[in-house]
């Protein structure tokens, strides 16, 4: 495996993730979000970037510092905005498309980039060696990986035949509809049976994956019940909490919670019920791409507006559940507080404004990433880490393919004593 570069290392806007099997509770997993992260006076990396900000260059200015889910976060932003009382919230169409069309880059991404790297240690050589070329094949004509430009419905339709031709090897349809009656069971016998290179990548890796322990699972919900609880998490979370490598992460319920592709609306279908191990995430990513091939726009362009009459905008609703949702609420005057789904999980934004509409400027903007859930000091993965014997020869890759199956945004680092094991590249 490849470390950082100086350069990126030079210039760690994300920070990175540390793991160190053995270590006690609540320390195997260290976190360092300078980009995040606050002091005391509440002064982090982030703040002084946006701090005094014309409001309206807020969006783009986030976009360019969060190469991972830009759009999402410039979509996020702009209903943070329209919360705290300026400008227009994106119209609901524009939000669908945009976040399915970067959420399933996303997924593409990942499996195609980062799996070969993150898990090629785990296959015979001569598999692994022919891995990097075997998932590169198709990808520059990835409909998924090109601007979204002309009719929705064609694109759709184009990404759907890329993804069974490259990767199915039959219809999404008939892959979701297997998915979702038997998901576990299904995985194992597709791998089995189909020669393409992400089934036969998964035929090698399932059964350890299987034997890791269960990730403890704690879903975020999307109910109007939930702003008060994230507006409270954003001013604690962001404030000293994250500021200390091993202190609590975020809360729901007084539990650690996960976010991401266990979470949404649809969830994983009937047939992977909880607890989920490494295995089911990583068929989770696949069986997301099916189903975005498959919903066609405007069946879930449902985003969540705040819910109680009183509180004002309300997004548009359609009755059918959204796969990836989004929604605000104004938190006062100057004040908004939004939310969307990335291919990650939850993405949270919170800000206050000072001036009047044409002078308004950012005074503070607080931020929660999936990876702040999932891979909290005391969250989700770290629990399952905590359960990993590093005696054991095959804690070491028990312990990536969590990682590979949660997907932090920064880059990780598996430490064994007495020497590190490898380094993952961040592709902000």
């Amino acid at each position: 495996m490849s470390s950082m570069s100086k350069a990126s290392a030079g210039l760690d806007w994300a920070g990175a993730l540390s793991v160190r099997l053995g270590a006690p509770p609540g320390q195997v997993l260290r976190s360092n979000r300078p980009m995040l992260l606050q002091n005391g006076n509440g002064a982090g990396l982030l703040q002084r970037l946006v701090h005094g900000l014309p409001a309206q260059r807020l969006p783009d200015r986030l976009a360019s510092l969060f190469g991972l889910c830009a759009q999402a976060h410039r979509l996020c932003a702009r209903l943070a905005l329209h919360a705290a009382g300026l400008g227009e919230a994106p119209p609901a169409a524009e939000l669908e498309r945009a976040l399915r069309h970067e959420c399933a880059a996303e997924h593409v991404r990942r499996i195609a980039l980062d799996w070969p790297r993150q898990l090629a240690g785990l296959l015979p050589d001569a598999a692994a060696a022919a891995l990097p070329s075997a998932a590169s094949t198709g990808l520059a004509d990835c409909p998924w990986l090109r601007a979204s430009t002309g009719a929705a419905g064609a694109e759709r339709a184009a990404a759907q035949r890329w993804l069974e031709r490259t990767w199915l090897g039959l219809s999404a349809e008939q892959w979701l509809l297997r998915w979702d009656a038997d998901a576990r069971g299904w995985l194992h016998e597709w791998a089995a049976q189909q020669p393409l290179w992400p089934s036969q990548l998964l035929r090698q890796v399932l059964p350890l994956a299987l034997e890791l322990p269960a990730v403890p699972h704690l879903p975020l919900p999307s109910a109007a019940g939930a702003w008060e609880h994230w507006r409270h998490t954003l001013e604690t979370s962001t404030a000293a909490t994250l500021a200390a490598a091993a202190a609590p992460g975020p809360r729901w319920q007084a539990g650690a919670a996960q976010t991401g592709l266990a979470t949404r609306a649809t969830g994983f279908g009937p047939g992977c019920q909880a607890p989920w191990h490494s295995a089911d995430f990583l068929g989770a990513r696949i069986a997301e791409l099916a189903r975005l091939s498959l919903l066609p726009l405007g069946s879930e362009a449902a985003g969540h507006g705040p819910g109680p009459a009183d509180a004002g905008e309300t997004a548009p609703e359609t009755g059918a559940a959204p796969l990836l949702a989004w929604g605000w609420r104004s938190n006062g005057p100057g004040q908004g507080l939004a939310w969307v789904e990335t291919a990650r999980g939850l993405l949270l934004h919170q800000l206050s404004l000072t001036g009047s509409a044409n002078t308004a400027q950012v005074k503070r903007l607080q931020v929660l990433a999936p990876t702040d859930w999932n891979f909290a000091p005391d969250g989700v993965a770290a629990q399952a880490l905590e359960r990993l014997n590093p005696a054991d020869p095959r804690s070491r890759a028990q312990a990536q393919l969590l990682l590979a199956a949660l997907d932090p945004c920064v880059p990780w680092q598996i430490e064994t004593k007495p020497t590190p094991i490898s380094l993952e590249h961040c592709h902000a």
